[in-house]
């Protein structure tokens, strides 16, 4: 009934938050259309997602290299990748970024209103949003990890909620276990929803060990136990997946590869020298940190949260998003205000009306007016008819009223197009080929053809990455190397060491370019 009189209460009009989710839209579809295809990981996943809406089960091999074709593989993100397969039939690329651009947009658009329900300023709500966008727009990729970051939202936002008294277990429950089981089958990141869930635990065992209030004690203890049985459900809930107990062991063995994810870019730590994402972060953490020294207080579990996810985004670029997102609402309530009460607000507008500057007065009473009435716009209609739009859009071929409006997909700056066209006519593809590990899935999504690698780190094993990686650089001996892979044609960035080596080479010819590529053939002897 109370939710009911809520709703009722609101206005359809828009808030900021809902252009928010306009900025969101405007910036990943309309200024940069390509930038959630700029890594060729989606291709691969495409690639596993057609197969397993073909066959109607998961794959158990490999489906994109013919170095490890019948290598064991455990498709750990197959929900994700038949999702956006499904996308894909249907309404081609532009499909599959409007969904994903619009779960993005309704994540900072939850992030906007949690700041405005912590009484935190219009001006400094949509200031710290805007920062976080930016801060995770590093990482807006049509890549499964788009789904870590609604179920971990969740999962923070449910046991807050719990924490506080606010929802029942059975609430908690009922929500956390489904969301759990959607996680575990689209991202390998589900056992950190068993840690924060973790955290929570520890700090009410705490307060029941510690406590020397029985009351609180009492409490902390019921707590614990409805966490640490949330935890054991949670733990069960990960082996509702097509691999069972093979997917934990698969990404157990994932993990033992730290070597070569080191290597990787997105896995090194944020370098400070004036780049926008890295300096966005450090505007939050310097935020943060002045939220701290503000009068407002937060509980132990979300300072704990906020510390290991700020640890984790200076240990990994990957992180900070993630940073990014559960810290914003949090640093928006350490800059926040306490509610006014009602005869110091009386007081407060008596003494504006006797200001000796009234018009500063004026100023003043309109801003709070203005700040009342848009903690009522809280519909958000306009988000969701954007999205209807757009997606009525994509169906059609990227199109409205016959105006092309949409036009996302594979950058042809960054990825190989000519040189594919040209390895497609001129029956190469029988041929075996060597390719740049980033576009191995884009390739076998585009040709329907297998590869020499893609860029699943930790799927080849140190021996093959090592000699992929020594040719890559031309490293000391990369001819023999490459000699002893026996391929016929190389598709690498035109740009790299090693098109610049094969340009000279005598044992290759260039035969085609493009943007982005350079396809060399073997001579013949």
């Amino acid at each position: 009934m109370k939710l009911l009189d809520r709703y009722k209460e609101m206005s359809p009009l828009p808030d900021v938050g809902d252009f928010i989710f306009l900025f969101v839209i405007y910036l990943a579809l309309f200024v940069l259309p390509n930038m959630l295809f700029a890594d060729g990981s989606t291709g691969w996943h495409l690639v596993a997602g057609d197969y397993i809406l073909t066959m109607g089960a998961v794959p158990y091999t490999d489906l994109i290299s013919y170095t490890a074709q019948d290598k064991a593989w455990v498709a750990y993100e197959w929900f994700f990748d038949a999702f956006i397969a499904l996308l894909n039939n249907l309404g081609g690329t532009n499909l599959i970024a409007v969904v994903l651009v619009s779960i993005l947009g309704f994540i900072f658009l939850y992030i906007y209103d949690r700041a405005r329900q912590a009484n935190c300023n219009i001006a400094v709500a949509s200031f710290l949003v805007v920062v976080a966008i930016l801060v995770s727009a590093m990482h807006w990729l049509a890549r499964p990890h788009l789904f870590e970051y609604v179920g971990l939202l969740v999962f923070v936002h449910f046991l807050s909620l719990f924490y506080r008294n606010e929802i029942k277990y059975k609430t908690l429950f009922a929500i956390l276990i489904p969301t759990m089981v959607f996680w575990t089958n689209s991202h390998p990141s589900f056992a950190l929803g068993i840690i924060v869930t973790g955290i929570y635990l520890t700090v009410v065992a705490g307060q029941f060990f510690l406590s020397t209030d029985k009351e609180v004690s009492g409490r902390a203890r019921s707590k614990s136990l409805v966490l640490l049985a949330l935890i054991g459900a949670l733990s069960l809930s990960t082996l509702i997946n097509p691999y069972g107990i093979k997917l934990h062991l698969y990404i157990l063995s994932y993990l033992e590869g730290q070597e070569i994810l080191k290597a990787t870019n997105e896995y090194m730590s944020p370098v400070f020298h004036g780049g926008l994402h890295a300096t966005c972060l450090e505007i939050l953490f310097i935020a943060f940190i002045a939220g701290l020294a503000m009068k407002r207080r937060i509980d132990t579990p979300t300072l704990l949260l906020c510390l290991a996810f700020g640890h984790a985004s200076l240990a990994s670029v990957r992180n900070m998003p993630v940073f990014a997102m559960v810290a914003t609402p949090v640093i928006a309530y350490l800059l926040g205000k306490d509610e006014t009460p009602a005869s110091e607000e009386s007081e407060e507008s008596e003494n504006s009306q006797n200001c000796k500057m009234p018009f500063l007065s004026k100023i003043a009473n309109t801003a709070k007016e203005f700040d009342e009435q848009e903690k009522l716009c809280k519909m958000h209609l306009m988000p969701m008819v954007v999205s209807l739009v757009l997606v009525i859009a994509s169906l059609n071929g990227g199109s409205l009223a016959g105006i092309k409006i949409l036009n996302s997909g594979f950058d042809k700056m960054s990825m190989p197009v000519a040189t594919l066209d040209y390895l497609k006519e001129n029956a190469l593809l029988q041929k075996r080929g060597f390719n740049y590990d980033n576009w191995g899935g884009y390739i076998s999504y585009k040709l329907k053809t297998r590869v020499f690698i893609d860029d699943r780190a930790d799927f080849y094993g140190h021996k093959l990455y090592y000699d992929y990686s020594k040719v890559m650089a031309t490293g000391e001996g990369w001819e023999d190397t490459l000699s002893s892979f026996a391929v016929d044609w190389i598709l690498f960035p035109k740009d790299s060491d090693l098109a610049r080596s094969l340009a000279k080479h005598k044992d290759w010819r260039l035969v085609k370019s493009d943007q982005a590529s350079s396809l060399f053939i073997k001579k013949l002897e």
